[in-house]
């Protein structure tokens, strides 16, 4: 039980970005806590896996989610990453997006809150491991770098 109020709690911390309007002074100070302690609780997800079918959450509005993320983070733009995905391989440079990494890991977030509050812990929990492994670390990743560089 605790381990869902922290899951609530660090959700609502970094999903609040794309939600509400109100940048402010500490907004990147917030965000880089609250991005580094959801990124330790995903490493650290335990739950008890069951095999009910669940419902999939409705779709969030990711256009909406950008454009509040640009109202409360007015000087987050582009920048270059260097890949490192194989580390046997020469590293090459792409362009990242600190809106787009933001927007990606609340929709994700908010999706995992959708299915807690309809399916139960053991989906959220589910669907919130599965998508950091598979999407939303490597945007948490770049996304501190970037704030840490700005």
């Amino acid at each position: 039980m605790e381990e869902s109020k922290k899951l609530l709690s660090l959700i609502d911390a970094v999903a609040k970005w794309g939600v509400y309007t109100n940048p402010t002074e500490t907004a990147l100070e917030e965000l880089r806590r609250s991005l580094a302690e959801l990124y330790a609780f995903c490493v650290n997800i335990h739950y008890d896996f069951d095999e009910e079918y669940y419902p999939d959450s409705p779709d969030t509005d990711y256009n909406a989610i950008r454009q509040t993320i640009a109202v409360n983070f007015p000087d987050f733009g582009y920048y270059y990453v260097l890949s490192t995905f194989n580390p046997n391989e020469n590293p090459e440079l792409y362009m990242g997006d600190a809106i787009d990494d933001l927007a990606d890991i609340i929709s994700d977030l908010l999706e995992t809150k959708w299915r807690y509050e309809h399916n139960g812990e053991t989906d959220a929990l589910w669907f919130l491991e599965l998508s950091f492994v598979s999407h939303f670390e490597q945007h948490i990743i770049d996304l501190l770098h970037y704030i840490r560089n700005t």
